[in-house]
Order: structure tokens, then sequence, then C-alpha cells
């Protein structure tokens, strides 16, 4: 794993700020049972020796940029950005089969079979804000846009198929894509040293 800041006041009214991350994350089976240390059989229920996840974050910035403006007037923008890459595959699932065992007439079974999924996350996300602070009251106002695609993929092989065997169908490949634009206000007004009211939507 990696993580780097970056804090730097460019004049005494304007400063930036970076963050960088990476991280990578290698695990087998996350589920708890109560067999924990025991592979699973069928007798046992125990953990799936073959089950592997792997997720990597390459990589995560953050930006952000303050400009104080005086008199309580501050401009504050924040950027997001964000890599996700995650792999898993399972060599034990059971994956449902139909099987012809008639003219006309299936059988259903769990039949052994080897899944592996993959999927990238790619997320950015921009956000304005000003904020008026005086002795009695504030206002805070903004605007925020995400944007985010997904990539997903999975295969299924089913182990010594039989030739009469039909795998239930599933989805070999997906995108996504997410986008939203949100604004915000909120006003705040001091009665007194122990009352604040806000307000805002």
């Amino acid at each position: 794993d990696f993580s780097a800041k970056i804090k730097y006041q460019i004049t005494p009214k304007d400063t930036v700020f970076v963050q960088v991350e990476r991280s990578e994350l290698l695990t087998g089976d996350p589920f708890q049972y109560y067999n924990f240390n025991t592979p699973g059989s069928a007798a046992v229920r125990g953990y799936d020796p073959t089950l592997k996840e792997y997720e990597e974050q390459d990589p995560n910035i953050l930006l952000g940029y303050h400009r104080d403006w005086g008199t309580g007037n501050h401009t504050l923008f924040l950027y997001r950005g964000l890599q996700d890459h995650f792999s898993s595959s399972d060599g034990n699932f059971l994956a449902p089969v139909l099987e012809l065992i008639g003219e006309g007439v299936f059988n259903t079974r769990a039949a052994s079979s080897v899944v592996t999924l993959q999927r990238t996350t790619e997320l950015n996300s921009f956000e304005l804000q000003h904020i008026y602070q005086s002795e009695r009251q504030g206002v805070i106002v903004g605007a925020r846009y995400q944007n985010e695609s997904m990539q997903t993929a999975n295969t299924m092989a089913v182990a010594n198929p039989n030739p009469f065997s039909l795998p239930q169908p599933f989805l070999p490949g997906e995108t996504s894509h997410f986008n939203r634009i949100s604004a915000y206000g909120y006003y705040q007004l001091k009665l007194g040293d122990s009352l604040k009211l806000t307000g805002g939507a």
C-alpha cells in the first residue's frame, strides 16, 4: 500500500491539498464458519479453499483548493478520482444445471463448476462550495457532479459436463454508467451563545 499527502500554501489566500493512495487486498474465503480452519466437504461445512479474491485501488486521488476572499468568504473546490479493480475465482461453485433424462423431460441438479468474476469501477466527483460566515449568521452553497462507470465480466465452466446438460443462462459481461448533479444550500443563524438555528435543502 502507498499513501502520500501534500498541503501547500501558494499565497496567503490560496491553499492546495493533494492526496494520492494505492491499496491492495488479497483474501480467501471471507465468510465465517464454525469449522473455520477446516476445508469444506460433503460431511463438514468449512471454508472454501478454492475461493480467491483480489482488489486494487490505483489510483485513489483527492485534490482540494481553498480561496480565502476575506470578510468571512471562502471558496472550496474538491475533486475525487477512484479506479477500483476487483477479481474473484471460485473452483467449487455449485451451478444449477438442466439434464435431459427423457424426451422433453429435464432434471435439475447442482454441478461443480469454476466461476470467475472481474469488475472495474471508475469514479469521478467534482464539488464546488462557497461559505460566508459572520458573527451571527452563515451561508453555505454548493454543487456536486459525479460520474461512474462499471465494467463487469464473469465466466462459468461446469466440470465434467454431461452431453445432455443445459447450463442455466448467465451474463458474461455488462457495462453500466451513472451520472448525477446535485446542489445544496444551508443557512445558519446564531441566537445567543448556546442556540443556533440551521435550515437548508
